[in-house]
């Protein structure tokens, strides 16, 4: 593997917040073990897998599909960070902020969880 490649994958692995890798069809594409932490779901169920909004909370979720589709279509006007609540695989809801950015010169969002509910 190259450097660069070694490099971001460290970092994507080790920020402390579970990050996620978000295709234009709100596909997850790719998460880290955090995200495993936080919902107590496996990333080999959630990987090419899940859709973005099944991890949300049904209160929150039209909320965040809507910012999703805002930030494809102005993302000046989309929010960067607001609290979200996260469905975790026992049941129960997390508190949560929502931190999200599109990639530059692509249509894939990274998002990161970062539980407040502690």
């Amino acid at each position: 593997m190259d450097e660069p490649y070694i490099r971001y994958k460290t970092i994507f692995e080790n920020t402390g917040t579970a990050t996620i890798l978000i295709e234009e069809d709100m596909t997850i594409s790719m998460v880290n073990s955090e995200l495993e932490h936080i919902s107590g779901i496996d990333k080999s169920r959630v990987e090419k897998k899940m859709k973005f909004p099944e991890l949300i909370a049904d209160e929150d979720r039209e909320r965040v599909v809507a910012n999703h589709r805002l930030r494809r279509d102005n993302p000046d006007l989309a929010p960067r960070n607001y609290p979200c609540r996260v469905k975790v695989a026992n049941g129960d809801i997390k508190e949560c902020i929502l931190t999200v950015a599109l990639i530059q010169g692509t249509q894939q969002s990274v998002a990161s969880i970062t539980d407040i509910s502690k």
